[in-house]
């Protein structure tokens, strides 16, 4: 996920090693894929069944089932694994596979990326084939991100889905129009009013999320007074938009928290305490991890 940042383990150093800690009957299984993906000239008119372990998502418990698409890769059915398929069905998968959900990166900056490599954008985007369907740029100048948004229309093919939000709104010289975002990454608010005035327009430019900065840094940059954060929540709550916030830090944590903010937009750095962890799990708030 090409969010501002990686650990250098945790998933992606899982990933990385994949191929050496599959067990040998996983490995005799991705083979076998393989060589059907090979010997196919393409999805047969009918589609493509999917056999394993399925995983739909949530809570949901996993189960043997086969899932079958048509043509167009649009889900038809999901039931048990079938002893028999029409002929002409294209099967994948089999005892040691899984199905699950497409992959949607909600922290994204394909703007920085294509800046300091041209080739990561075209990357991203023929990321669809390897299951990502979905990716949300959490900041970038307006022109440019309503340039990829996909909106309601279907993206381009093997092109994933791309929703954005446009600047992100912050305090006069604050976050990150000092550092990476000093190029129309950033939109200063200084009061109430103009908090309103600012998500009512770009509500009106078709945005789908509003991201806000509360980040003070090791440079003690200004960040978005209280009054100020909550115009812009109740604005956009409002109109029906959700407000994500930069906030990684106890007190900024706590700055959007008591504004009425949707999501964290990353895994906080300060280590939270009990009491304010069971706050954001009560309200429900979503903690993306990057």
């Amino acid at each position: 996920m090409p969010a501002d940042s990686h650990p250098a383990g945790g998933w992606l150093g899982l990933a990385a090693r994949l191929p050496s800690v599959l067990s040998e009957r996983a490995r005799a299984g991705m083979t076998g894929l393989r060589q059907r993906r090979a010997e196919s000239s393409g999805a047969p008119p009918r589609g493509v069944a999917f056999t394993g372990t399925v995983w739909t998502g949530g809570q949901a418990q996993p189960r043997r089932a086969t899932v079958v698409v048509d043509a167009a890769g649009r889900f038809v059915s999901m039931g048990a694994i079938a002893a028999t398929l029409p002929r002409d069905l294209l099967v994948l998968g089999g005892p040691h596979h899984w199905i699950v959900p497409g992959i949607i990166d909600a922290h994204v900056h394909l703007c920085v990326a294509t800046e300091e490599n041209p080739e990561r954008r075209s990357g991203v985007e023929s990321g669809f084939r390897t299951g990502l369907i979905g990716v949300r740029d959490l900041g970038a100048p307006l022109e440019q991100a309503r340039s990829w948004q996909t909106g309601r229309r279907p993206p381009p093919p093997q092109h994933p889905f791309v929703a954005v939000s446009g600047p992100i709104l912050t305090a006069p010289q604050g976050y990150p129009s000092r550092s990476w975002g000093a190029r129309g990454f950033a939109e200063f608010i200084s009061s109430p009013a103009q908090a309103r005035s600012a998500v009512q327009r770009l509500a009106a430019e078709g945005v789908d999320v509003i991201k806000v900065a509360l980040e003070r840094g090791s440079q003690g940059w200004p960040v978005l007074q209280p009054n100020v954060l909550l115009a812009i929540t109740r604005a956009a709550h409002a109109l029906g938009l959700a407000v994500v916030a930069h906030a990684l830090t106890i007190d900024m944590v706590k700055r959007a928290l008591d504004a009425g903010v949707d999501e964290l937009a990353h895994t906080p750095t300060d280590r939270l305490g009990e009491e304010l962890v069971q706050r954001i799990a009560d309200a429900g708030v979503s903690v993306t991890s990057t």
